[in-house]
């Protein structure tokens, strides 16, 4: 829903480029308001409405607006006006960015007394309204997302320059393509080499989760670092992978909340939660101090090689021992792909998500602890089958050549024969399964046997079978002592999880404490202000008394100044009520405030105190009584003391003046047209003097809530205002 302060869907702003038709509000926030709008584009085939962002310069609760839309606040050298200069200065900077994952700036203008910039308006959703749609996403999906938000993030850094504000909300998945664009360059600032930022203001705050402790202090040490923006990428990357916003900077000092990544069916790795939580220590130097090294954490982006290519796979030199970066399945450098595996060499382009799983090949996966465990129980059946044919050949007599007949477990051995006959005739009785006399060998006693015995025979199979029993015993103890592990390790994670949640619980408590006791502390402190202001107010009440008079029948009081001001404005019944208002130099009053309606708009005359043609304060109280001048309203300022306060329902300052008699000025606002602005909340005073270089600007006094108090100002001489006389 359009708020009220918005421009109304179908108003028009013309840059002197375009004409943007405001179609609805997109977003608004502390320093602008967002707007879907529409730019007529002309072709040779016709034309059609292109939609793009408009920003608008409007801080909220500060800036009203005019019925023409236009703003009343953007006095010259006042708060607004310094921000506006801040929020077009960003939109420059942004302009300068040129990357396809950062949004453009197409125009920048003014229009309605402030600024705006329109940008590419990017067909898509937020992050945040993904996840809300979608649910967290998945290991893969967010190191995807992430690597996105990488690139630009790494240019505007080669740039020197900031984001500030990076999250979820500030990242738009275009529909297109499905890449991440960043939006939202409010908190955005160059810095220098050395951390300097570009401008004397401070940075902000950032949002909770994503913004580290330093950058709420970044303001006073005068530096910042990309390991900022390296903060709010691991927050981000948080938020992705667990639906949660992230912790933030203060609870990390008590440790990193790892079972919110790391719990059975998590499908989050340990590499993955070991980036984020570097990403996000709450010491600067212990971050990745780029986002290419953040990347290195993932396993995205080796040294020396491209973080952001859509179609190569490089291997980690680290982990092959020096292997060339080739294709992925490549292991050759003509690119062609092998079987063959490669000890010790993994493809970091597979992701961290490939960590584990199956071993050889060429598919470069890290072994798992399952492999390791049958990998040694093949080793040991090795040996003991490498074992028993060592004891076959002691106790046989190998050596000589020899043959297990397939489908008889009766070992024997021959000794070739001279003739080629006899050769073939034993080698196929063997593979029928006959048994075979041995030749006689006479450097051997038991070949004049011709076979090998049964018993002999059973002997060896017996310890065979003894074997395969402690193999099997050997397989079950593995079973076992894995399974233990997986108990123990599943029950620390438990319990580091009930220690946590201990501490949360504790740290809460002794929060709710803390606030208890500095809320009483509070109240006490309030009661002893309004104790002594009562006092006070008690005290200044009865000095007034001695220095109060009247002239034609309307109060004066004495402050100790060079003249006496009247204790109400004029019209008004009470010091609290507002009264009267007037454009400067009238004494009457209107029902409508206009430039074309005011006597005096662009006319050259003087100072007009006590002059009853244009002084109201003559010629509705007559006496003595008269419009202070510009001197007696500064010395009013310099001399007294001023205190927002309220009375009689209406706020305003009290000012004292150093005699200690006082008088109440109410935040009476201004009449513009036939409305009221700003009532209860800021004070328009007319003095006599104008200004002599432009004849439709008068002096006056400025009053509000924050002790701002100015002269000077545009169009001020047909607005109505208030007047508070002064007499000698």
């Amino acid at each position: 829903m359009e708020q009220d302060f918005a421009l109304h869907a179908g108003t028009v702003l013309d840059s002197g480029k375009f004409k943007y038709t405001i179609v609805k509000v997109l977003g608004n926030g502390t320093f602008g308001i967002t707007y879907l709008a529409t730019i007529p584009v002309r072709g040779s085939l016709g034309s059609l409405e292109m939609k793009v962002a408009v920003k608008e310069f409007f801080m909220k609760d500060v800036c009203s607006r005019r019925a023409d839309g236009s703003l009343q606040e953007m006095t010259q050298g006042g708060l607004v006006y310094n921000y506006a200069i801040k929020f077009r200065r960003e939109a420059e900077n942004l302009s300068r960015l040129d990357h396809p994952q950062i949004v453009r700036v197409l125009d920048v203008f003014t229009a309605n007394n402030t600024v705006y910039y329109a940008m590419e308006f990017v067909e898509g959703e937020n992050l945040n309204e993904f996840l809300k749609e979608h649910g967290r996403m998945s290991e893969s999906e967010a190191v995807s997302c992430i690597r996105s938000i990488a690139a630009p993030l790494e240019y505007m850094h080669e740039h020197k320059m900031l984001h500030l504000d990076l999250k979820p909300g500030n990242v738009m998945r275009r529909s297109s393509d499905g890449k991440c664009v960043l939006i939202d360059f409010g908190l955005s600032k160059y810095y220098a080499d050395n951390g300097e930022p570009e401008s004397s203001t401070n940075i902000g705050m950032g949002t909770p989760g994503y913004a580290p402790i330093e950058q709420a202090q970044a303001g006073k040490n005068r530096q910042v670092y990309p390991t900022l923006d390296i903060y709010a990428l691991g927050g981000t990357f948080y938020k992705l992978l667990t639906g949660e916003a992230p912790p933030e900077a203060s609870e990390l000092l008590d440790g990193f909340p790892r079972e919110k990544l790391l719990y059975p069916g998590s499908g989050i790795s340990v590499p993955v939660a070991d980036a984020i939580e570097k990403a996000m220590s709450p010491r600067r130097i212990d971050r990745p101090q780029s986002v290419r090294d953040f990347l290195v954490l993932l396993g995205e982006c080796p040294s020396g090689a491209s973080c952001f290519s859509d179609d190569s796979t490089v291997l980690d030199e680290k982990e092959t021992g020096g292997t060339a970066s080739r294709p992925h399945g490549s292991s050759s450098p003509s690119g062609m792909s092998s079987s063959s595996g490669s000890s010790g060499s993994r493809s970091s382009g597979m992701g961290v998500g490939n960590v584990g799983g199956s071993h050889g090949g060429g598919d470069g996966k890290v072994p798992s602890n399952r492999f390791k465990v049958w990998l040694i129980a093949a080793c040991v059946i090795v040996g003991l089958v490498a074992g028993y044919i060592l004891l076959r050949g002691l106790m046989f007599g190998g050596g000589h050549g020899g043959s297990v007949v397939p489908g008889d477990s009766t070992l024997v051995t021959y000794t070739p024969c001279d003739a080629a006959a006899d050769g073939a005739d034993v080698y196929t009785r063997i593979s029928r399964g006959e048994k075979v006399p041995v030749k006689a060998n006479p450097s051997k006693d038991r070949a004049s046997s011709g076979t090998v015995s049964r018993e002999q025979d059973n002997e060896v199979q017996t310890a065979l079978d003894s074997k395969d029993e402690q193999i099997a015993a050997l397989q079950q103890q593995i079973k076992e002592e894995r399974e233990q592990r997986t108990r123990d390790s599943l029950a620390a994670v438990q319990r580091l999880k009930e220690r946590r949640q201990q501490i949360k619980d504790s740290v809460a408590a002794a929060k709710r404490a803390e606030q208890e006791a500095a809320a009483k502390e509070e109240a006490a402190r309030k009661a002893a202000e309004e104790k002594a202001r009562q006092e006070a107010a008690r005290k200044a009440a009865e000095e007034a008394r001695s220095t109060t008079g009247t002239i034609n029948g309307h109060e004066w009081v004495d402050l100790g100044l060079s003249v006496k001001w009247a204790t109400c404005n004029v019209g008004a019944s009470s010091p609290s009520n507002y009264g009267n208002y007037y454009a400067w130099g009238e004494t009457k009053t209107k029902s409508e405030y206009t430039v074309d309606n005011s006597s005096t708009y662009g006319i050259n005359i003087g100072d007009i105190s006590g002059d009853s043609r244009y002084d109201a304060a003559r010629a509705n109280w007559g006496g003595t009584w008269r419009l202070p001048t510009e001197a007696e309203m500064e010395e009013l300022m310099d001399k007294c003391t001023w205190t927002w306060t309220s009375q009689g329902g209406h706020n305003g300052y009290r000012v004292t003046g150093p005699n200690g008699s006082s008088i109440f000025l109410p935040a009476a606002g201004y009449r513009d047209g036939s409305s009221l602005y700003n009532a209860n909340v800021a004070g328009y005073y007319h003095n006599s003097t104008p200004d002599m270089n432009d004849a439709t600007i008068v002096y006056q006094l400025f009053i509000d809530n924050s002790r701002s108090v100015w002269y000077a100002g545009s169009d001020s001489r047909y607005p109505g205002q208030s007047v508070r006389p002064v007499s000698d």
